[in-house]
């Protein structure tokens, strides 16, 4: 039998002793079948004594020893593993005869050993805690307190907080003050991360940053808190173990989790069951944050990355046209689909070209940059006999074609060398024509008709233009010399390309991109943020914009401070783990700062957070959503990385003609320029 059903069969007689001045009276007034029930609970025979109690129930709850007869059952189905039935009983007492009568007590702790029967802690806690604040007799409240002793130093601790909340007399108050953790009053935190064995090891980084805020609260803000580091095997179990021991056991008030998502994923799920916030350094796959109410990714998720990357392109430097070679994975889905979702919302935009690659499959991009500069090619041809109206702009056909009677339209599609054939179910007197488009869905048909039907024809002479030309060019010696490359020539069609990539392949695809000659602007994503590899391949990437989750170069501010804790613990360099580290306990402490206590009020308090200044940078959070939306945009300038300055670009894509003496004054200042750098 466990301790607990020994406590239930023993609190069965204490129930009674509590409504008689002894024992001996409780036993001579006691009615013969409970007083049998008694006898057969300390002989422990619980199916018998519930029939006993049961056959006493029968008679109504008007009798004064009602009450003692359900707190005999409920003692009896606990004992029977019926603690649903426990339950209802002790529940029955509280309702019928309120939760300050002489029995409060007893019914609390039926209620307490009910909930433990069916495996909830922190409900049988809280009823422990009921039991308390009715004024047990003493062998009864020694008994509540040593079993919630061990409920709230052991499996709820992460709830020790909220007991102490629900106390309502002092008394009480004052002996769970003394039984608590220290973690229910004092801010405790736990960082989960994975073992490792690397030289540059992310965990120890993540460990060391977030110990540097730890140092950095204590010094400016006098705030003290403590930090339960957990090191696990990669693997969910271990950390899902991991992370029930900290939430439980410890009862830590917030948590940071970093590693693979394998590991990271059922840990949050783990913490969050337990009602413990959690901050996740790093991870920027979209959706993470739906893994619980209290989940906060503070770097900016894949598709956001790809959204601010268009929406500088267009709304910041004008771009009209785009080309995208992009990996076919989650990262490069996630980031051209955010990047595409920008440019369709805006009508001037295109999108010539989309090229996917499968990294696994080779590391030539050459099939996707010779489509992409086919497509360049087409267009620019497209473009110059539009120039040379040999092509008229489809949209003014439609415009001007709805501007003329019957016998106009005809001429001026004949004029084009259209045929008129196509048009002739659009080809219709005036008056039907304008009946149509006086309203906005019969307009929309018209035009949408004409559309596809100039498109089909316009495709057609366009590619009758484009074979003459190719066979043009085919029959010049030059071309039978084999002396004209078309990687040679110069495409400048493209405004910009995105160019996103997959970790560890900058030496792969940087080379790449710049063999092929294309005059553009190159878009990257944050995996082009590595300082080292973008030096050597400084000679690829120059005036390459890309994004980037936080500055490592960055001196001032929140950096700055960074780097003087780490240094005074004589840890250097600063890497993207000790940042991210630092970020995630400045976040918690925020959220703590305000004397919020316990893992309830610092997820109310993370929910509250808009605007952070972070070493990583300034970062936003937007309503409803717990995940940042801003990052850095950076460019590769003769082999250093430069905040991207929005005016410098637009005069890089559109210089200024100076005049012959602000020329070769900038001409002597160059070598000065370049030894800057």
């Amino acid at each position: 039998m466990s301790r607990f059903r020994e406590w239930s069969v023993f609190l069965a007689l204490l129930g009674i002793i509590l409504v008689l001045p002894t024992a001996a009276q409780a036993q001579r007034d006691l009615p013969d079948v409970l007083s049998r029930a008694l006898q057969l609970v300390d002989m422990e025979m619980y199916e018998v004594a519930l029939e006993e109690a049961e056959i006493y129930l029968q008679e109504g709850l008007d009798d004064k020893f009602a009450a003692a007869a359900l707190v005999i059952a409920g003692r009896c189905e606990v004992n029977l593993g019926h603690g649903a039935k426990a339950l209802e009983r002790g529940y029955t007492v509280l309702d019928t005869w309120g939760v300050d009568n002489p029995m409060a007590a007893q019914a609390w702790f039926l209620i307490a050993t009910a909930q433990q029967e069916l495996g909830d802690e922190y409900e049988a806690a809280r009823a422990l805690v009921h039991c308390l604040d009715a004024d047990p007799e003493p062998s009864m409240r020694q008994l509540a307190l040593g079993h919630l002793s061990e409920l709230v130093q052991g499996p709820v601790a992460y709830r020790a907080d909220a007991l102490r909340r629900l106390a309502r007399k002092e008394g009480t108050k004052q002996t769970l003050e003394v039984m608590l953790p220290k973690s229910a009053t004092h801010p405790t935190f736990g960082l989960l991360v994975p073992e490792s064995e690397e030289v540059n090891d992310p965990g120890r980084q993540l460990i060391e940053g977030f110990q540097a805020a730890l140092s950095r609260w204590n010094l400016t803000q006098g705030l003290e808190a403590d930090v339960v580091i957990r090191r696990v095997p990669k693997g969910g179990p271990y950390a899902v173990h991991a992370a029930r021991t900290l939430a439980r056991e410890v009862g830590v008030w917030g948590m940071v989790i970093g590693g693979p998502e394998e590991m990271v994923i059922p840990a949050v799920v783990e913490a969050q069951a337990a009602g413990v916030p959690v901050v996740l350094p790093g991870l920027r796959r979209p959706g993470l944050d739906a893994l619980g109410p209290d989940v906060l990714l503070p770097e900016a998720d894949w598709h956001t990355e790809g959204k601010l990357a268009a929406a500088y392109a267009t709304d910041s430097l004008g771009m009209k046209t785009f080309g995208i070679v992009a990996p076919f994975t989650d990262l490069g889905r996630e980031l051209v689909a955010g990047f595409r979702e920008v440019l369709d919302e805006r009508d001037t935009v295109e999108v010539l070209s989309l090229e996917w690659y499968f990294p696994e499959e080779g590391v030539s991009l050459a099939r996707q940059f010779q489509r992409l500069r086919t497509i360049g090619f087409r267009r620019e041809f497209r473009d110059s006999l539009r120039l040379s109206n040999e092509l008229p702009q489809p949209d003014s056909v439609i415009a001007m074609l709805d501007t003329l009677d019957l016998e106009g339209r005809i001429t001026l599609l004949d004029s084009l060398k259209y045929d008129t054939e196509a048009f002739s179910g659009l080809l219709a007197p005036t008056d039907s024509l304008l009946a149509l488009v006086d309203s906005t869905s019969g307009r929309s048909i018209v035009e949408f008709k004409l559309d596809s039907l100039l498109s089909r024809i316009d495709s057609v002479r366009f590619e009758r233009h484009w074979s003459t030309h190719l066979d043009s060019i085919k029959r010049t010696l030059a071309y039978k010399a084999g002396q004209i490359d078309s990687n040679d020539i110069e495409l400048d069609v493209f405004d910009a390309l995105y160019l996103p990539i997959e970790p560890g392949t900058i030496p792969l695809f940087a080379p790449q991109f710049a063999f092929y000659a294309f005059k553009t602007t190159k878009l990257g994503n944050a995996i082009w943020y590595n300082p080292d590899e973008l030096y050597r391949n400084r000679q690829y990437v120059e005036n390459m914009i890309f994004t980037a989750p936080y500055r490592l170069d960055a001196l001032d501010g929140e950096m700055g401070e960074l780097r003087m804790y780490l240094d005074s613990a004589g840890v250097r360099p600063v890497t993207p783990w000790h940042i991210r580290g630092y970020d995630s306990g400045n976040i918690l402490l925020e959220a703590v700062s305000g004397g919020r206590t316990g893992a309830g009020e610092l997820a109310e308090g993370l929910h509250q957070l808009d605007s952070l200044s972070l070493s990583a940078g300034p970062q936003e959070f937007s309503d409803n959503s717990q995940v940042g939306n801003r990052m850095w945009l950076l460019t590769s300038q003769m082999g250093r990385v430069n905040p991207e300055d929005v005016n410098a670009r637009r005069l890089l894509l559109h210089p200024v003609e100076l005049d012959s003496a602000t020329a070769d004054s900038l001409e002597r200042a160059q070598p000065e320029i370049e030894k800057a750098y």
